[in-house]
């Protein structure tokens, strides 16, 4: 299948699921549109960064896939922890993310050819703690919404109990906390010079990143932090690592035509 074709059917199934959703409810027709985009969005994706001996892994490319990964996250665990108020959030921005990062024009990009085991559990780790420290923000940001709302003695419009909210979202923080760790600990492995390599301000944001959202941990942990105080942690460690990655590939693939090595 054609990369810009499947691009685009799977950004036209993935709102097709949104609007589903919104107009009918939580019900098997959005479920399945938003699986069939999610099946048209790997053909596209798995396109887009083949590259002989290796991957071609440009910020487009990455968008793409850390998109694809949330809502992968997000689907199996939507009941279990409560993240079926975050679909249509997180379904519409997958559009979005697999429509720029596989239909805009990218800058040039090195192929990764020398795939070593190190380097594949790194990029693993990497983008599924990036996509799971994305869907505990989103779940943070909607806990203290509702609980805005409740304080208001407005309709809450979420009917999940705000503790459960908190919870999940905490349990996503501590997930997505380990696996960062993980990344960062098996990026050490096949770093030779953070200098030459570009990789001195990417690593500096991820770890600066991991010590916040741990922190935010220890805080909720032994003092209890919730509400507007851990949102505010929550959504500067993922600034934080946002522009870590994506900030800093940016600026080096646009900016400088460079790319890490």
């Amino acid at each position: 299948m054609d990369t810009r074709f499947a691009a685009l059917a799977a950004c036209a199934l993935l709102l097709i699921a949104c609007l589903l959703r919104w107009r009918r409810g939580d019900g098997p027709p959005a479920l399945l549109c938003a699986l069939a985009g999610m099946l048209a969005a790997a053909l596209a994706i798995d396109g887009a960064i083949g590259a002989p001996g290796g991957l071609r892994l440009g910020l487009g490319e990455v968008l793409a896939l850390y998109a694809w990964l949330v809502v992968a996250v997000q689907m199996p665990l939507r009941q279990r922890l409560h993240l079926a108020p975050l679909d249509l959030v997180v379904w519409g921005a997958a559009a979005l993310l697999i429509a720029l990062g596989l239909l805009w024009p990218q800058a040039a990009a090195t192929g990764v050819t020398e795939l070593s085991g190190a380097l594949r559990l790194h990029i693993l780790l990497s983008l599924l703690a990036w996509a799971v420290l994305t869907l505990a923000t989103a779940q943070a940001a909607a806990g203290t919404w509702l609980a805005h709302r409740l304080r208001a003695h407005r309709e809450p419009r979420i009917t999940v109990p705000l503790i459960a909210l908190e919870r999940s979202a905490f349990r996503l923080i501590a997930a997505g906390w380990v696996l960062l760790l993980g990344g960062i600990a098996t990026g050490f492995l096949f770093v030779e010079d953070f200098l030459a390599q570009h990789l001195v301000h990417k690593a500096a944001f991820t770890i600066m990143a991991a010590v916040l959202f741990g922190t935010l941990l220890v805080g909720q942990t032994l003092r209890g932090w919730r509400g507007d105080r851990a949102l505010r942690w929550v959504l500067g460690a993922w600034v934080v690592l946002f522009i870590g990655y994506a900030g800093v590939k940016f600026i080096l693939e646009y900016g400088l035509a460079r790319s890490w090595t």
